[in-house]
């Protein structure tokens, strides 16, 4: 088969693969779409693994099915994965909370990915797609379960729905989490960003957009963290205060700022990940029209143009989905 190897840093090539017999209860899915997350970006250039085949956020066609299955899944059936593959033995794996078991190995990082005609995994991480959702919308899940699980950790923490909430960054995390904010009833979204067009979306969506280096007066009750700016919030934590909080959806890298939070009685919330349930709620929200997911692939290119094009996607910034074309869709 035709995989993306990352053979060194920021090195590329397209590949011809054995396709490797299956072990128990693992799927053979023929990849259709796969899209590039920004983690797939920070790993190429700085590799988990090396050779790896990169890529987590995909769809495809189950091709083939491992003996010992439990027959949920099916040859022929369209599906996407959960690409947190847990030891299925932990305290944490049986309470199902795949994303917390330490020794979990990711689809992409730490195991073969999608950018490749085929992928393989264990069934039990397999998500059917619903009759209703495409091909493309099924490779968006992944991405779109981000902000799902933001907006779900916010809610259990209860703030007002009238809350001001201020989203650091454009990307599309930012953006799924304008649109799942939205839908749990929140509508004092401020969002800070970069790129003119991913900030028309978020207005779309019906957040407040500004400059990245806007200052904010008003009181803010909760900062999303959704780019890399330890600069950007040490600046907004003058308008926090007691009660207020911070979720991470990527690392704060200042232990000081962790500290400083701490001394002035900030909350640090948790906003890493998903839990399997939510592609499934997810799902609902894209039938129900909660989500759009239509404006979201900005650039589509195929597998084997990959290797070339990789780097441009990098460089020009303001994409928001790069969707790669695997092919075997029906």
């Amino acid at each position: 088969m035709k995989a993306i190897q990352l053979i060194a840093p920021d090195k590329l090539v397209l590949a011809e693969l054995p396709s490797r017999p299956l072990v128990d209860r693992e799927l053979r899915v023929r990849v259709v779409a796969s899209c590039i997350c920004g983690s797939d970006i920070k790993n190429v250039k700085s590799p988990v693994l090396l050779p790896q085949t990169p890529g987590h956020e995909f769809s495809g066609t189950v091709l083939e099915v491992a003996p010992g299955s439990d027959g949920r899944v099916r040859v022929g059936d369209r599906v996407t994965a959960f690409p947190m593959i847990a030891c299925m033995k932990c305290a944490a794996c049986e309470k199902e909370n795949y994303r917390d078991c330490d020794a979990k190995k990711s689809l992409g990082f730490q195991l073969p990915g999608s950018f490749a005609e085929e992928v393989i995994f264990d069934e039990r991480f397999a998500v059917p797609l619903r009759k209703a959702i495409s091909y493309e919308q099924g490779a968006l899940l992944e991405h779109l379960c981000c902000g799902y699980r933001l907006a779900k950790e916010l809610v259990v923490s209860q703030p007002a729905r009238d809350a001001q909430i201020v989203i650091v960054g454009d990307g599309p995390i930012a953006l799924a989490d304008v649109q799942a904010l939205i839908a749990h009833g929140y509508r004092n979204i401020t969002l800070l960003g970069k790129h003119p067009a991913r900030m028309a979306l978020a207005s779309q969506f019906g957040a407040t957009v500004m400059p990245a280096e806007a200052s904010i007066f008003a009181l803010i009750d909760v900062c999303i963290l959704a780019a890399p700016a330890d600069s950007t919030l040490s600046r907004l934590l003058p308008a926090m205060g007691e009660g207020s909080k911070v979720f991470p959806q990527t690392r704060i890298h200042d232990p000081q700022m962790l500290e400083r939070m701490k001394a002035s009685g900030i909350g640090l919330g948790r906003a890493f990940a998903y839990a399997m349930q939510d592609f499934e709620d997810v799902m609902s929200w894209i039938e129900e029209g909660k989500l759009v997911t239509s404006p979201l692939i900005t650039t589509r290119v195929n597998l084997r143009e990959l290797p070339e094009k990789f780097r441009s996607f990098v460089e020009k910034k303001g994409h928001i989905k790069v969707l790669v074309v695997a092919g075997g869709g029906d």
